[in-house]
């Protein structure tokens, strides 16, 4: 199949998104309360049609299928077939007999018009290479009165789930040559105003942007979360840019650990966050 985001289908299919799949359930608990936040803020319910962009294992199209109940319906769209398959997977194991899950670009994917109520994501809208015309495509498939809400990263520097391993990196590395704050990535729609003129551009009304507070309750210790930083996000970039050894991953490792120890209780680990949430009417 072939993708408008192709770069981002290869990388998702990658190893990457092995690694989402082997911590699912961890991640899933990690980002629990964000993904009640999107709920809130999506106000679907029972009965209507939802597209949930960037499903990913499925996490988020279950939480919106109970809602939609038997006479609603759930679209689940991701541009990578490993996720999907484990999205399957875990839908037919709850018996959703009102889902269906879809490996397609949602930038370019032809939907139903104005087929949906609801078009919702949890950090599956900022990897569009061109994500004036990807939202333009989402607003034709809202119904008149229908809704879109979505949830981004706010600023990497008010989040320590990625600024902790990202600065531990650097400490032993230097830093990577810069980046495009704007290019499709996790950080891609930390900006406010830039997104709420993309919204614009493509041409919803009413959009309301903001940014809130959220905290990760994360089980586990400070190692755990070290040893996942070793495998996907920041520190992995900037390890692989300036091609670090086998002595460096230990010391970065244990520098992570150490960052985490502050946020350390007896139950866990709670991690404040940073996130934007948007809504718009087509």
């Amino acid at each position: 199949m072939q993708h408008t985001n192709a770069d981002q289908a290869e990388y998702w299919n990658s190893d990457t998104g092995q690694v989402w799949i082997d911590y699912e359930a961890y991640l899933d608990a990690v980002m629990n309360g964000i993904l009640a936040r999107l709920l809130k803020h999506a106000n679907p319910e029972p009965g209507h049609c939802i597209l949930d962009v960037g499903c990913g294992t499925g996490a988020s199209v279950l939480a919106f299928a109970d809602v939609a109940g038997a006479r609603g319906h759930v679209t689940g769209v991701d541009i990578s077939p490993k996720l999907l398959s484990r999205a399957r997977t875990r839908t037919a194991e709850a018996g959703h007999m009102n889902v269906t899950l879809l490996n397609a670009d949602a930038q370019t994917e032809p939907f139903a018009i104005q087929g949906f109520d609801r078009i919702v994501s949890r950090f599956g809208v900022m990897f569009f290479s061109d994500p004036t015309a990807a939202f333009s495509n989402l607003r034709k498939a809202l119904k008149h009165g229908g809704r879109i809400a979505f949830i981004s990263w706010a600023a990497v520097n008010n989040n320590p789930w990625f600024f902790i391993p990202r600065d531990a990196a650097i400490a032993r590395l230097g830093k990577p040559a810069p980046a495009d704050p704007m290019a499709p990535g996790p950080f891609a729609f930390q900006d406010l105003n830039h997104v709420s003129k993309i919204m614009t551009d493509a041409g919803f009304r009413n959009v309301e942007a903001k940014e809130e507070h959220v905290d990760l309750s994360v089980a586990g210790s400070a190692r755990d979360i070290a040893a996942l930083a070793m495998k996907i996000g920041a520190a992995v970039r900037v390890m692989k840019e300036l091609s670090a050894s086998h002595e460096d991953a230990a010391a970065i490792e244990g520098a992570i650990a150490d960052a985490f120890m502050p946020y350390q209780a007896s139950d866990g680990m709670t991690v404040p966050a940073r996130i934007n949430v948007f809504s718009a009417e087509p």
